[in-house]
């Protein structure tokens, strides 16, 4: 059976669907998904007359109404200040593996050399005081190459956690590792730190032995699994990520998932999209194969959700998206880039993005001490975009990663049809494990995406919240008479 939803009417406001033999509408200003008696809404011709009424009554109201996903996007804007509340150390230009996609070109983005120091991270830190935010809890990502090869930066860096004055709370630490190795005083560190570990492992063997395999040309995924079983036995509170890119065998995803998923010592997944083919005339695309997979893995979310005796919570991508459907959020931006999240090179240069690194053109002239010098259009909305704007997914998406963007159009503010099509997958996705999500499973899934943000999904994606008891009365008086 291929997953989908049949669109029957959208703009930019909503969107009217049919999933499973039952009809739902999907209203983008307060993010909230409503199902509907079938036999009120639509005939024989289509959406019936009175329906459609109803829903160009309420977008007027909510056009006039506080609370809602636009208003809360346009005050965070209004009320910015530049401050670091995340800090990627690119603590290594080495790596143990050869992926053959690496967008890190084996992890020294063909710019970068040496490994970052423990100096250079108090230096930057130290003169960046004034531009700390103290109202977030301060994180570094540990990055690479591969991070662990620097593990003397890491020892520092933890050491000075412990008596460090920069926050008043303690400090989030995540590593981006293959875990690919481990010895006994790289075990104790990751315990030590209490590190969200985000591991490189693309699926099953197969598919992580043909795509992430050692630069000797060996597997790695034995010895993933044994690092990661090893260090949720010592440390079950160590949270877990099976960090995939969809490539080759893109068709298998949702299976890729359900055998991490079995072996029961990752809690979450997160999915980058690779499964892109190209036309021949030029034009990329998502594979169907791919968007076929991940549509078959977010219908059985209620069964995942379901199962008590497993660890597993879904992927992190996702739960974002299922996160602004039951708990009306509305995304301020993509990700944290340029606002709140900046990356730190080993010869101390300070980019807006950790994928920019080594482009003398695109750093911060001065450092982490002056972020108010990064260009406005790291923190443009998505409401002052015209390609976004209108469109029914913007704040979910927040307008697409803009490294990416850059890649594709030459603009940090361009619209890469790639960008566009992941977010509306994601979307289609959330809509169809939100249906199928049983009242308990439910409740379970605000609770788990409540804590998305230590987890720095999406690169931190900055979230606000519609008032949505207000706003999910004024739903009911307009459309009460058509609501299931």
């Amino acid at each position: 059976m291929n997953e989908k939803i049949e669109g029957l009417s959208s703009n930019s406001e909503h969107l009217l669907f049919r999933y499973d033999g039952e009809l739902f509408v999907f209203l983008t200003e307060p993010a909230l998904l409503v199902k509907l008696a079938e036999d009120k809404c639509v005939g024989s011709e289509g959406v019936n007359s009175q329906f459609s009424a109803a829903l160009t009554k309420l977008t007027e109201k909510l056009s006039k109404t506080a609370g809602t996903s636009q208003k809360i996007v346009r005050k965070a804007c209004e009320d910015f200040e530049p401050k670091v509340s995340a800090l990627n150390l690119n603590l290594t230009d080495k790596c143990n593996l050869a992926c053959v996609y690496c967008y890190a070109k084996g992890g020294d983005y063909e710019r970068i050399t040496d490994d970052l120091s423990f100096e250079t991270i108090v230096e930057t830190l130290e003169a960046a005081r004034d531009v700390i935010d103290e109202n977030r809890q301060f994180r570094f990502e540990f990055f690479g190459g591969e991070p662990l090869l620097n593990r003397e930066t890491i020892e520092k860096v933890l050491k000075w956690e412990e008596g460090q004055d920069l926050h008043s709370k303690p400090i989030i630490n995540r590593v981006s590792t293959s875990l690919s190795f481990m010895t006994p005083e790289l075990e104790a560190e990751l315990i030590k730190g209490s590190f969200i570990l985000s591991v490189s492992l693309d699926g099953s063997r197969e598919t992580q032995n043909a795509q992430r395999p050692y630069k000797s040309g060996g597997g790695t995924f034995d010895e993933i699994i044994k690092n990661v079983t090893q260090m949720k036995e010592k440390a079950p509170h160590l949270v877990t990520v099976a960090r995939m890119t969809a490539y080759k065998n893109a068709g298998r995803l949702c299976e890729e998932i359900e055998e991490l998923r079995a072996l029961n010592i990752f809690d979450y997944c997160s999915v980058y999209s690779a499964a892109i083919e190209d036309d021949d005339g030029g034009k990329l695309y998502m594979s169907d194969e791919y968007r076929q997979s991940y549509l078959k893995f977010a219908a059985r979310y209620d069964e995942y959700l379901r199962d008590d005796d497993n660890i597993f919570k879904g992927c992190l991508e996702l739960n974002r998206y299922l996160g602004h459907i039951l708990l009306g959020s509305a995304a301020l931006n993509h990700c944290r880039a340029g606002i709140g999240y900046f990356a730190l090179s080993p010869d101390g240069s300070v980019h807006p993005c950790h994928r920019i690194i080594g482009r003398e053109d695109l750093a911060i002239e001065g450092g982490l001490a002056a972020i108010s010098t990064t260009p406005d259009y790291w923190r443009v909305p998505v409401l002052d975009r015209d390609n976004c704007k209108t469109c029914r997914v913007r704040y979910c998406c927040g307008g697409g990663c803009k490294q990416e963007n850059m890649i594709s159009t030459g603009s940090p503010l361009g619209t890469s049809d790639k960008n566009c099509q992941f977010s509306n997958l994601l979307f289609e996705a959330a809509l169809i494990a939100a249906t199928k999500l049983s009242p308990s499973s439910k409740e379970r899934l605000k609770e788990i995406c409540k804590g998305l943000s230590d987890l720095f999904v999406l690169c931190g994606q900055n979230i606000g919240f519609t008032h949505r008891d207000e706003l999910n009365e004024l739903v009911k008086e307009q459309l009460g008479a058509f609501i299931s």
